[in-house]
This record gives C-alpha cells, structure tokens and sequence, in this order.
C-alpha cells in the first residue's frame, strides 16, 4: 500500500513534468525562486530517501546549499541532512629516534630510524630537513627488525624542497604499513649532504572522496619552465576540492601549484603537490591528482612546474567537486519538492543531523531530482532600496542640488 500510494505521487509530478506545469509555492516561499520536484518510489527500510544535488542546482543556490529547502505538497518545511563524501586522511604522528647519519659522496645521504619497542603499525615518514637551498630527490625507504638485515619496502619515493622557487614542499614519504622497529631513509642524491634533522611517523589512514567534474573551462597558457591553467568564468558557488590530471605520458615527475582568485588578478595558494607516473620495483605507481582544502571562488589557476623539462604536450587538468546529497524521511502519500536560489537565506539547524548516523545515509533509498522550475511567485528579498537603487541616487541628487541652493542663498545673503 505504501508503495502504491508513493508511486501515485511520482506518477502525479511527473506527469506535471510532462506538461510543463509545476504547482505553486505557498506564500512562505516566495523568497526561492526555483522548486524541483523529488521523484520517489519507496523510502525503504530506513525509512530516509537521498536524492543527489546536480551542479546546475548548486550553480543556482546559495553559496554552502545553506538555501536549500525540502518542502512537502502542504508547503512544510522537512528537516534534512546535507550529506557528503569528502574522503581524507588522518594520521597520528610521533617522533622517532635518529640512529647513524651518515653520508656517501656521489651516492646518498642515510639516516637509520628506531621507532621503539613498542610494535605500532605506520607507513608514513615526515622528514624534517634544513636547507638553505631549494630540491628535489628521491628517497629509498629499508625496513628492518634489528637494524642489521635489511629489505626495500619503497625504492624510489618523490620529495621535494621549492620554497624559495614559490612553489612548497612536500617532505612527506609512504610506504606498506609495516611494525618493523627499525627504517633506514636513504637520500638519492649524492651531490650534496642533507642534513636531516627529525623523522616522524604515523599510520595514515586515507579513504577516496566522492568527486565529478566541476565543468569549469580551462585556458592554457605556456611560459618559461611551467604550464599554467586558468579557469574562465568559474562559478562561485561551486567548491573545488581536487585537480585531477589526465596524460598518456609513460614517465614524469612535476611539482603543482593550485590557486584561486575572486578577481583574476590577486591570486592565492590553496595548494601544492606533485603529480608523477614512475615504475617501482618492476610495478607501475602512479598519482594524478592534487587534493585542495574545499573552497569556492571566482577563479582558478593551476600552474605545473616543467623546469628545464619539455612540457608534457597531452598533460589536462580537471577540477572536481564534492556532490551533495539531501537525505530526508518522507511521510506516506506526501510528495516533496527541493526548493533553491534565495541568496540571502541562512542554513537550516535540523536535528535529525544529530538522530542518524553515516551508516544510515549510506543505506538511505535512491530519489532523483526532477527539472527544477521559475517559482511563479517569486519576490525579490532584497530591500526596496537595492532593488530600485535608481530612486536612491535621484533622492540623493535632489538633496545635493537643494543643499547647494540654500548654500548659495545664504551666501548671497550674508
């Protein structure tokens, strides 16, 4: 029966759908000025529906989804949950002890590290190493159990130094999860000594982020040592959280530099990173794609660092963004519509934010967002003055022109 009285109501948008015809929002939304229709069949065994939010609704809402409204056929205001899968890394660091620097002209610089005797899986290392001079070397990373037999876990991992070349640093190396007490750090680059003064390590847990493509078109420009792409006419509204690069390129290994503007003149880092294709230990291992701390804005520049290497000729980036889900309990024989585009809402405070768990959202059955409709009854929310900005100025040159005037007269006066 619920599902039949569900289906109805799906049959019912659709077919307003079909003639081009959406019904009317209550007076409590004439703020929103468009509705789209939630398309369902059955809310399942959680009871929770999720229907997806497509890039041309966020293009249209405020910025953060924060107007965003799930409204019932009565005009009632259904609570939500805004659901992402932003993926992330997380890991607790802690200070090893260093054992055995040493260095090797024309081969490496070594440090030996002693994690202790307490067996606590890691697999990342942060290097901690002054220099007084930009770089970029590879690091050969050697596990062992009693610090005298050792086996290669990574032959051959990227880290970089480019501060003063404006472009960061990533002194970061992974590696298998491994519980071997003691790892050797060799630096391949036995041109010079690097002083490495502390190795941290950490188990870092990493799970992948639910991205699309953001649709932004990209310019590309070349200039000495580096390639560079900038977005036109990006969308504010719309966060970006990575780049992700595409080349049939068999081996390379370039820095980036990502950057975002709200004039296309001032530019700030949001991020860095480097991208490489590279065989290790007879297995391809391959990364693409610079994660970016989520932000909207009205420009991006992305600028990959070729030094004195040709540039990679087939080398595109491409932003991506983080969807958005809204997860709501529907009520039987009720029909729901998203309702968007009030610039000047705020976001909603629901509880059932705080009664469900991810879980839950996961498990959450699959809506799909109907084409969004005009709400024939939109009303501006802007003040009357910055809606007829026009009348404001007049005012405001009647009163400059009558003041002038007693100033006039009263000189004459005087």
């Amino acid at each position: 029966m619920r599902r039949t009285a569900l289906l109805l109501v799906t049959l019912v948008s659709i077919a307003r759908l079909a003639r081009g015809q959406a019904a009317p929002l209550p007076a409590t939304w004439q703020h929103w000025q468009f509705a789209a229709p939630v398309l369902m069949e059955d809310a399942g065994g959680s009871g929770l529906v999720t229907v997806n939010v497509p890039l041309d609704v966020t293009r249209r809402a405020a910025a953060n989804w924060a107007d965003l409204r799930v409204v019932d056929n009565d005009g009632r205001e259904t609570p939500y949950v805004l659901y992402a899968r932003p993926g992330g890394s997380t890991a607790d660091w802690r200070p090893a002890t260093l054992l055995e620097p040493s260095f090797v002209a024309g081969q490496f610089t070594q440090v030996v590290v002693d994690a202790g005797a307490e067996s606590r899986v890691h697999n990342s290392a942060r290097l901690q190493i002054t220099t007084a001079t930009d770089f970029v070397t590879w690091v050969e990373i050697a596990a062992s159990d009693d610090a005298r037999r050792w086996r290669v876990v990574r032959e051959r991992a990227p880290i970089y130094h480019l501060l003063l070349a404006g472009i960061g640093e990533n002194t970061t190396a992974t590696y298998p999860d491994s519980i071997s007490r003691y790892h050797r750090f060799r630096l391949l680059d036995g041109s010079r000594r690097y002083d490495i003064t502390s190795v941290d390590l950490a188990a870092r847990v990493t799970s992948a982020a639910e991205l699309v493509p953001a649709g932004f078109t990209l310019e590309t420009s070349q200039e000495p040592e580096r390639s560079i792409w900038t977005s036109s006419g990006a969308v504010a509204t719309l966060p970006i959280a990575e780049v992700r690069f595409d080349t049939a390129q068999p081996e390379f290994l370039r820095p980036v530099v990502v950057e975002s503007s709200e004039d296309g003149a001032r530019w700030q880092r949001e991020s860095s990173g480097e991208i490489y294709r590279m065989t290790e230990r007879g297995q391809p291992r391959t990364a693409l794609n610079v994660r970016v701390p989520e932000k909207s804005a009205a420009y991006w520049r992305i600028t990959v660092h070729n030094r004195n290497d040709a540039p990679l000729a087939d080398l595109q980036p491409v932003l991506q963004t983080v969807p958005r889900r809204v997860v709501f309990r529907p009520e039987l024989g009720r029909s729901y519509r998203l309702v968007f585009g009030n610039p000047r809402a705020t976001r909603p405070q629901y509880e059932l934010a705080r009664l469900v768990d991810a879980s839950a959202l996961d498990a959450a059955t699959t809506a799909r967002l109907g084409d969004a409709r005009p709400n024939a009854s939109y009303a501006d929310p802007a003040p009357w003055t910055e809606r007829h900005p026009e009348v404001l100025w007049s005012a405001l040159g009647v009163a400059l022109a009558a003041v002038g005037f007693l100033a006039v007269r009263t000189l004459r006066t005087g």
